[in-house]
């Protein structure tokens, strides 16, 4: 509580204004399906439904009547958890930005390199809460860990499989986020957005080269087939799009339902040279670096080692930053 009240001391008046604003949103979004004037809110947002249920009509004499339709709002909840449908905002990066502040569990964010010699460099970066990051089991090493003792943590890498669905055309592809991944363990966090997250960064992250996890299957025109563990998914070519993780991937003590949905962004970018995209900065760089860099360093900052950023380090382990 002290940190956060330095930060909240500390931090700009634009900033404190916008967090006031958001948290306003929530408790409007939140009581909206229970509040006959602000249910048209709810409606709009996709977070109520209008269902006709049946109701009974007893007469004098006690006997059934005809029952008659009654119109009934109900709200529309995931696990106590407000899902905000992607198709009721103008914006895929406004719902991706907000979304996560909304629901406090971060953000994903996935970036694949589709290579001119038909290969694909994919690395996900997902800025997590601490709080989840343990509840995910993800804070610990058990069976298919590694732990690596650094000067000033410890860094764990695993396995890890997130299951990430794209909107796409009026429906939903099913595009898992799976490899290897790096998280770092210590008495630090970053204070983006707020105190207290941390970072995973998943795919080619080991330093061999690109795993075959996404392959490209074609390319024709604009656009690319890719095949992510045997699903398959046409996308286009340096395109954004924006979906969501259903986290159903809990240790064993959870169920195996929808717990949490964290927005997720995808970049599909093409590379027609190798060189160049060694020098691609991996998803929220800055903050990859960072905390990595802290592990050796003891200092939360990406000057040190501003290599960590690119995909030259975590999927060949280049060290070099080529000059444009």
């Amino acid at each position: 509580m002290n940190r956060l009240g330095n930060w909240w001391y500390y931090t700009e008046t634009t900033t404190k204004v916008l967090i006031i604003a958001l948290i306003a949103l929530l408790i409007i979004i939140i009581i909206s399906p229970h509040l006959g004037p602000l249910q048209p809110i709810a409606k709009a947002l996709g977070l109520v439904e209008i269902r006709e249920i049946y109701n009974t009509i007893n007469n004098t004499s006690g006997t059934v009547c005809t029952p008659k339709y009654v119109n009934q709002v109900t709200p529309i909840y995931i696990n106590k958890t407000i899902f905000i449908p992607m198709n009721n905002v103008v914006s895929g990066e406004t719902w991706w930005n907000y979304t996560g502040y909304l629901m406090g569990t971060g953000w994903c964010w996935g970036k694949i390199l589709v290579m001119h010699n038909d290969t694909a460099w994919f690395i996900t970066t997902w800025i997590i809460p601490d709080w989840l990051l343990q509840k995910m089991g993800l804070s610990t090493c058990s069976t298919g860990c590694y732990n690596f003792s650094l000067p000033y943590g410890l860094e764990l890498m695993r396995p890890v499989y997130l299951p990430m669905y794209l909107p796409i055309n009026g429906s939903t592809s099913f595009f898992p986020i799976y490899g290897m991944s790096y998280v770092a363990v210590s008495n630090e966090t970053m204070n983006y957005p707020y105190p207290g997250f941390t970072v995973i960064i998943i795919g080619d992250v080991t330093g061999h080269g690109p795993i075959p996890v996404v392959q490209v299957l074609n390319i024709s025109g604009n656009y690319v087939i890719l095949s992510a563990l045997s699903f398959n998914t046409t996308l286009a070519l340096n395109t954004t799009y924006y979906g969501y993780l259903a986290l159903t991937n809990l240790p064993a003590n959870f169920s195996s339902y929808i717990s949490y949905i964290v927005p997720c962004r995808l970049d599909i970018l093409y590379m027609n040279n190798s060189q160049a995209a060694l020098d691609v900065a991996v998803p929220f760089g800055a903050y990859v670096a960072s905390i990595h860099n802290y592990m050796y360093y003891g200092k939360l900052s990406p000057e040190m080692a501003t290599y960590r950023e690119t995909f030259g380090w975590w999927v060949w382990r280049s060290e070099v930053i080529n000059e444009p």
